[in-house]
């Protein structure tokens, strides 16, 4: 898992835009990427379009729902603390 600065806006019902702080060092051919915010919610989708620049760059993710879901406890076990309703 990889740690990075990121900000996430949508731009059509089922695309959302993930700009990164900096240059994205991962697979060339990587098709899908998973953004997985610090308060629990994740957002994922097939890899559309972007651009990796020195200073950052942006992905554009098709997603299934137009809304962020929660991601599951890294335990596995169920918790609804903090769940947003």
């Amino acid at each position: 898992m990889l740690e990075c600065p990121v900000r996430l806006s949508k731009i059509a019902p089922d695309r959302t835009r993930v700009e990164l702080a900096h240059f994205l060092e991962g697979p060339k051919d990587a098709n899908m990427l998973r953004v997985i915010l610090s308060d629990g919610l994740m957002v994922q989708g097939l890899i559309v379009g972007g651009s990796n620049q020195p200073l950052g760059g942006w992905l554009v993710i098709d997603v299934e729902s137009g809304e962020l879901g929660f991601a599951p406890p890294a335990n596995g076990a169920e918790s609804n603390e903090g769940q947003h309703g």
